[in-house]
């Protein structure tokens, strides 16, 4: 009996407790409502209202800026439980898909999967938004309200099977769609802050756009919409906005459509600004770029960028269309070859119908939308566009308002995402991080003991940044396949404020990166492909002591065909009997760990957007022809000027430009022809080679100078030696330049393999008997840069200099 006692009493001690737990909280919620709500009083009563209705009042808002979206989870190739007996796990260059089928091949698929199609983007609510294309084949970038993130009729599944795929495909998807942007009532113009959401690279890979700009809506009402409102502010978005479209530089066709009240027949806002609105539009580069007007009715007196514009009126389907370009142009909607001159204006057609347009009409030119010029034969979804109304409740003021209460009971901060600054870093991040790896600090430990040494230690722990001392010598060829978009990124990674492209031409004289004009056979697959029949000098196999041979050049193909090739580390096999073995001869000091899947090749018109993209500087070496020149009638005069132009065409400031060549006259020619890049321009002195070359070169220094050369550039042995005592000294060269006021360049660290091996061989032979160790190549930079005052370092891995430059702060 005591025992059924004591357990009725702790039975009612715990529901005693559970009570008093739950008075005890429901008197904490009284509490807080208590004395929330006035808070919540205040807030529905006070706060603004929403910019909904400040739009409808007129009033100028601020919209929510887009926010940087969180890192994106990883999720390759993901096992499946279903077929779990089925998988295997083979390398992936061994599945039947990469060993069966050719490149040409798997690249058609890509381009199916996941190209042709028209992809409409709008930002909303600092958010991304696509969606497919109800209206493909008469698309003009009409607004559409976006309820939800719409799912695209593409194989995006088929860039998570495995990251071989992806580096293969990725391209595809901006490279062969459209991108259908606009701007509405209640949303940012996407063009404006599609950096928020697209890396630059990505942003430079897109070939076609069409927008659609609705004048009277933000952000560009106040054009119209709000007299008195100042010029700056007036016009401070249009040119945003135009800035922004300068910015996808690999465009190929661009359509705008303009539409203002002159639609609905209010014509006078039109007249009075849209002049203007023409001759502040920038130089587009665009083979095809289209601008359809809200009017016909304007003033034909335009001028821009200085050239008279002609106009040539037709009509085609009832629509009139006006076409202005430089006269020197037959057909500009055609194809513009406006980048090879001077202050050309880049050519655009005014398309107007004599029926009012307006953001929902359809009655549109079709012959001149983006998608008539190609036909897509991929299949699409039409997907149904519905308007999601929120409920009168849950407006604006009330959503503030409970996210206020809720802030106030979680009392958590959470932090914000600040959006990107339109940086120049290669994932525009706010700050860059550089990264130099192990390899300097296993050199550092490597050194003789010494005051160098205590300083490259003492900077072990520092934070490093990017330095202009350090020129990328073909990215970062030690480890990646060399001028590749996979070596470019490296060298940037590693702190290089300089990155080399090496410049050759292909055979319809297009500019691509290839550190020789016939080096294909060693630093891309071009042997393992169908261009068989192309070479200069087909595979031949290692026979009774002769070396297998081979030669293929840039000049041997076309741009589309270079593109098509993948890079791999420079490299052959002299004993071999097949192409495969042929392909593999990597050195002992290098690796093919970085080489796998396709690194892709690089062409100026690549490289130019991307290294640009991150704020570093350009060194391109126009590389000398291995062919008879003239080449089908292309000069060397000709190539030179080429290079110059391609870095006109993308605005880029001369001062940020370090040109090269080994032949006295490229340079001469950018001296008397192109003084603004001749100014800086790089002479690759390889006279050095042989003791009679060297003093010749020596004895020039003062005549070069004369001539208007400003920096000298000979391989790194020829700016230091040895003296009696045996340490290492400046050269009579590197005297000879600094008495004659001429800055120097070295060439090439990190490319010598193991210095224990003959000192290095070629770049260290003058010093070769002070090199034994990897670490010695440190003391060696030591001298260039402090005693010989080097301007910059070319290295094969710009970690290594990068390292360096940061402790001494160069």
């Amino acid at each position: 009996m005591p025992r059924k006692v004591h357990t009725t009493i702790i039975k009612a001690g715990k529901k005693t407790k559970k009570c008093l737990q739950t008075a005890a909280w429901q008197t904490c919620k009284c509490i807080l409502w208590t004395v929330c709500a006035p808070c919540i009083c205040c807030a529905v009563l006070f706060l603004p209202r929403g910019r909904h209705h400040r739009q409808d009042r007129g009033d100028v808002y601020e919209a929510a800026k887009p926010q940087m979206p969180a890192p994106r989870r990883r999720a390759l190739s993901i096992p499946s439980s279903k077929f779990q007996d089925d998988q295997c796990l083979l390398e992936q260059p061994q599945s039947a898909f990469m060993t069966k089928l050719p490149l040409e091949i798997r690249r058609m698929i890509y381009e199916h999967a996941l190209g042709r199609r028209l992809i409409h983007a709008s930002v909303v609510e600092g958010q991304l938004l696509v969606q497919g294309c109800n209206s493909p084949r008469a698309c003009r970038g009409a607004r559409f309200d976006y309820p939800a993130q719409k799912r695209l009729e593409v194989a995006l599944p088929l860039l998570r099977t495995c990251r071989l795929i992806y580096s293969e495909a990725i391209d595809y998807l901006y490279t062969s769609n459209t991108f259908v942007l606009t701007n509405s009532l209640f949303q940012y113009a996407t063009v404006d802050h599609l950096s928020y959401f697209m890396l630059p690279q990505r942003i430079a890979q897109i070939r076609n756009v069409h927008i659609s700009w609705e004048l009277e809506t933000n952000p560009f009402y106040p054009l119209i919409g709000l007299p008195g409102t100042p010029i700056d502010s007036k016009y401070r978005s249009w040119n945003g906005s135009w800035l922004a479209v300068t910015k996808f530089t690999g465009l190929r066709r661009l359509h705008i459509t303009l539409i203002a009240p002159s639609c609905v027949g209010y014509s006078d806002p039109w007249l009075e600004i849209g002049p203007e609105l023409l001759v502040s539009i920038p130089r587009i580069e665009a083979e095809r770029f289209v601008i359809t007007l809200p009017s016909d009715a304007w003033s034909t007196d335009v001028r821009m960028n200085s050239p008279h514009l002609p106009f040539l009126d037709d009509v085609v389907e009832g629509c009139a269309y006006t076409h202005l370009s430089s006269s020197r142009q037959a057909q500009p909607w055609i194809r513009a070859s406006h980048v090879q001159l001077a202050n050309l204006i880049p050519p655009f057609i005014n398309v107007t119908c004599s029926s009012p347009l307006a953001a929902w009409h359809s009655n549109v030119l079709r012959s001149w939308s983006p998608q008539s010029s190609r036909s897509s034969s991929a299949s699409m979804q039409v997907q149904e566009v519905g308007t999601r109304v929120a409920p009168p409740l849950f407006t604006m003021r009330s959503f503030l308002a409970t996210s206020a209460l809720i802030g106030l009971a979680s009392s958590a901060a959470v932090p914000s995402i600040a959006p990107r600054t339109g940086g120049h870093h290669g994932h525009e991040h706010k700050k860059f991080n550089v990264q130099v790896g192990v390899r300097p600090y296993y050199l550092v430990d490597n050194m003789d003991e010494g005051p160098l040494k205590e300083k490259l230690e003492s900077c072990s722990e520092q934070d490093f940044k990017t330095s202009d001392f350090v020129f990328a010598h073909r990215g970062a060829p030690l480890q990646f396949p060399e001028h590749t978009l996979q070596s470019y990124k490296a060298a940037h990674r590693q702190g290089a404020g300089v990155i080399e492209c090496d410049v050759a031409f292909t055979k319809d004289k297009q500019l691509v990166c290839r550190h020789a004009q016939c080096d294909l056979h060693t630093t891309t697959n071009i042997l393992n492909t169908t261009l068989a029949s192309k070479y200069t000098t087909p595979f031949t196999p290692y026979s009774n002591g002769t070396a297998a041979t081979a030669k293929c050049c840039t000049s041997d193909i076309t741009l589309s065909e270079f593109e098509s090739l993948c890079g791999k580390m420079d490299s052959f096999n002299p004993n071999a009997t097949t192409v495969r073995q042929y392909m593999d001869g990597t050195p002992y000091f290098r690796t093919d760990l970085y080489a796998q899947g396709c690194p892709k090749l690089m062409t100026v018109d690549s490289y130019i957007p991307l290294v640009d993209s991150w704020n570093l500087k350009f060194t391109p070496e126009l590389k000398t022809p291995e062919v008879p020149m003239p080449f089908n009638n292309y000069t060397q005069a000709q190539y030179a000027q080429d290079l110059v132009d391609k870095f006109r065409q993308y605005n880029i400031d001369p001062s940020r430009v370090w040109l090269q060549s080994f032949l006295p006259d490229d340079i001469f020619y950018w001296i008397d022809n192109a003084p603004d890049f001749g100014v800086q321009a790089v002479y690759l002195d390889e006279r050095v080679d042989t003791p009679s070359g060297y003093a010749n070169a020596t004895a020039s220094i003062p005549s070069l100078a004369a001539r208007g050369v400003k920096i000298m550039a000979p391989a790194m042995f020829a700016l230091t030696k040895l003296d009696e005592a045996g340490k290492i000294v400046p050269s009579e060269y590197a005297i000879a330049c600094q008495k004659a006021g001429l800055e120097m360049v070295a060439w090439s660290f990190e490319r010598s393999g193991w210095l224990q091996i003959e000192g290095g061989g070629y770049y260290y032979q003058y010093v070769a008997n002070a090199t034994s160790k990897d670490g010695d190549m440190y003391e060696v930079l030591d001298v260039l840069a402090r005693d010989v005052g080097i301007k910059g370092m070319f290295s094969d891995w710009p970690a290594t200099v990068t390292y360096y430059a940061n402790c001494f702060g160069l």
